[in-house]
């Protein structure tokens, strides 16, 4: 049983309205006993940044408030090209338990706004320029510990680009380079829930995933990438299952930068 999200967002992402003691209470009536809160800081949009001693001062509050929650204090790190040095900054006043690396924008566009992304692009062409926004973000914030949805572009494809989740044959080459990063690096490979609740499947796609594990792919974190309290830990058994299913034995958890394994089922 899985029993650590480690993707979760709170009022401190301009995204979400749940405050940090309701989602540490969900978590422990969802029979969680970690929980990581990474909320976002995108170093390209201010209003996805905020206020780091507030932050800290609030995850500091609800360890004391919930002593049997292992609560993780967290950072969502979006990267985007020419702001490297105020994310690393960023990263180092938070001083997180855990560093989640995402990608929220390619040559300054985010994916979010699909019409504006991908005009003028094929859907490959879109999936390969967000994959090398990616790698990118990989050379210039090398100290993670988990990537996260590296699926994210798939998420918003306008139907005129036949919107359907990033797989292994959009983009091998780029895809084999991320992976292969991640395995030298000792990072791990986020499985993201978010669309599970829509009808979606998890991120990355099966087939993604099965290809990480043939590479030699262990390292797994599991984030519902909750805004809300009830998307906490969604599909998390069903998609214990899809791992297992593929070879996967155990999950990774961090505190402290440190990691740990524990057994998927």
């Amino acid at each position: 049983m899985v029993t650590a999200d480690l993707h979760t967002h709170t009022a401190f992402s301009a995204d979400s309205e749940t405050s940090v003691p309701t989602m540490c209470a969900a978590a422990l009536a969802a029979a969680l006993d970690t929980l990581a809160i990474t909320d976002h800081f995108d170093s390209d949009v201010p209003k996805f940044q905020f206020d780091i001693p507030a932050y800290r001062a609030a995850i500091g509050k609800v360890r004391e408030a919930f002593p049997s929650l292992r609560i993780l204090r967290g950072i969502e790190a979006g990267f985007a090209r020419g702001y490297t040095a105020l994310l690393r900054d960023a990263v180092g006043q938070v001083d997180p338990d855990f560093l989640l690396l995402s990608c929220h924008s390619a040559n300054g566009i985010d994916p979010y706004f699909a019409e504006r992304y991908f005009e003028g692009r094929t859907r490959k062409e879109g999936f390969r320029v967000y994959l090398e926004a990616l790698l990118l973000a990989m050379e210039e914030i090398p100290d993670f510990d988990s990537l996260a949805h590296i699926g994210y572009v798939g998420r918003y494809a306008p139907p005129g680009v036949a919107a359907t989740p990033l797989v292994y044959a959009d983009a091998p080459d780029l895809i084999d380079e991320i992976l292969t990063r991640l395995i030298s690096g000792s990072h791990a490979l986020e499985i993201n829930t978010s669309q599970t609740a829509k009808g979606g499947a998890p991120i990355p796609d099966a087939d993604i995933l099965q290809r990480y594990y043939a590479l030699g792919g262990r390292l797994l974190t599991l984030g519902s990438d909750a805004h809300r309290t009830t998307a906490l830990a969604q599909s998390f058994p069903q998609t214990a299952a899809i791992l297992q299913r593929i070879g996967f034995t155990h999950y990774a958890v961090y505190d402290r930068r440190a990691l740990s394994l524990r057994p998927l089922g």
